[in-house]
């Protein structure tokens, strides 16, 4: 138990029981991290044999005149926390005794038969709790919270190191290093590479590109973060907003910004690059933070711009019925015809395939509010041309279609759509000349 790296060598170390401790870095966690988990868990199922709290805790010296030591309820918890966990001192051995015999007479247990026993019984119970932890993980939340606890108590005992970790809570990701060096100066902060130092050497900080960037594990990081001065929290996020706003980096930019709680400029920000985002294949991390937007935070325009783009994103995803929610929540705060329009193609464009009456509702409501030249308007009657196809209403989709070829301006694209849905239903009418 005292050997960190006997217990690392353990199969279980190497189990899901240690997961939820390998608070560092469960991914390649170091043998020394494996054994420190291997012991707490080992340490939380022989508390578990106590019948009440503890006065004195594992790791605090327990006078012999504690009257638990002669308590049968605390038998079993006694044997093996002073007999394997923290075994007596020789110098508080009975005289020709060893543990067996002392812990006998300090226990007050009858004799050695009853203490084996006792012992046996009290493996047999661990070994149990330790087995249903393994297949169950009931415990998981308990476990990890004494590894975030015994982290912090090293922590506390380096104020300058866990002050810099405060700092470094701010990123979800790997961040730069220069950038948690600029932060921290601008609080002040004394010694930081010596602390720097210590956080990388003891891997509360891990690094990668030669030390250049830094990457704090979510699991501490919401530890530490917890613990920050909100306003203080939110002046940070400002700062890591404005560095990746000058570096380019519009969407690690936003999340500081929605942290920051400055919905308006995250939301300008998020429009303006939404096209160039979604064709860098980053349309998931976009949506993500689309729906992170309270209505309360916004303007009414920019609420409607932000609902209108996460209607487009999910409806790609087919995630329809969040498409239509965000659809109506944009229209609650329009009141003109040129976004009620849009609105309302995208409605019906929602339910083409799950109740085409109630598409072709909404089309009509988009279209009586199109202007006539509005290129959107092209694509709604290329839509519900192909819905009259699709019913067999031949000459309501042949209107539909030359109404959109003669509308102009209309792109190559457009035009292509429209001729591809006129030539399906010339060939459906046997038309072909």
């Amino acid at each position: 138990y005292n050997s960190v790296l006997a217990l690392a060598r353990s199969p279980l170390a190497n189990s899901a029981l240690v997961s939820p401790l390998l608070v560092l870095d469960d991914v390649s966690p170091t043998a020394e991290e494996r054994g420190r988990a291997m012991r707490l868990v080992l340490a939380w199922a022989v508390n578990r044999l106590a019948p009440e709290p503890m006065q004195y805790a594992l790791g605090t010296e327990r006078p012999l005149d504690d009257p638990t030591w002669s308590d049968p309820r605390w038998w079993r918890y006694n044997i093996l926390r002073h007999r394997y966990l923290e075994p007596l001192h020789p110098d508080d051995f009975i005289e020709g005794g060893r543990f067996t015999e002392t812990l006998v007479a300090l226990t007050g247990i009858p004799s050695p038969d009853t203490f084996f026993d006792e012992r046996n019984r009290a493996i047999r119970e661990v070994a149990q709790w330790l087995q249903e932890q393994h297949d169950t993980g009931r415990a998981n939340a308990e476990l990890q919270q004494l590894a975030l606890s015994e982290v912090y108590q090293v922590l506390q005992k380096q104020q300058a190191a866990l002050d810099l970790l405060g700092v470094a809570a701010t990123f979800e990701t790997v961040f730069p290093r220069q950038l948690l060096n600029k932060m921290a100066a601008i609080e002040n902060y004394q010694r930081l590479e010596h602390a720097l130092d210590y956080l990388v050497r003891h891997r509360f900080l891990l690094t990668e590109d030669a030390g250049s960037s830094l990457w704090l594990s979510p699991v501490l990081r919401r530890f530490i973060y917890a613990r920050q001065p909100l306003a203080l929290a939110k002046r940070r996020h400002q700062r890591a907003a404005d560095y990746y706003t000058e570096q380019d980096e519009p969407l690690l930019a936003v999340r500081h910004l929605q942290q920051a709680e400055n919905w308006a400029t995250a939301a300008t920000i998020l429009l303006a690059s939404a096209s160039e985002l979604i064709s860098e294949l980053q349309s998931t991390e976009l949506r993500l933070l689309l729906q992170r937007f309270p209505v309360s935070k916004l303007a009414p325009a920019q609420w409607r711009d932000i609902q209108i783009l996460l209607s487009d994103l999910l409806m790609v995803n087919g995630a329809h019925a969040e498409a239509l929610a965000a659809c109506r929540s944009a229209l609650r705060v329009v009141d003109s015809s040129f976004y009620q329009a849009r609105i309302y193609r995208r409605m019906g464009k929602l339910f083409e395939f799950h109740n085409q009456l109630h598409a072709l509702n909404y089309y009509q409501q988009a279209l009586t509010r199109f202007e006539i030249d509005d290129p959107e308007r092209i694509d709604l009657l290329k839509d519900r041309a192909w819905i009259y196809i699709l019913r067999k209403e031949w000459i309501l989709a042949e209107q539909d279609l030359l109404l959109a070829l003669a509308q102009t301006p209309i792109t190559i694209q457009q035009q292509a759509d429209v001729l591809d849905a006129l030539s399906y239903l010339c060939g459906e009418n046997q038309r072909y000349t």
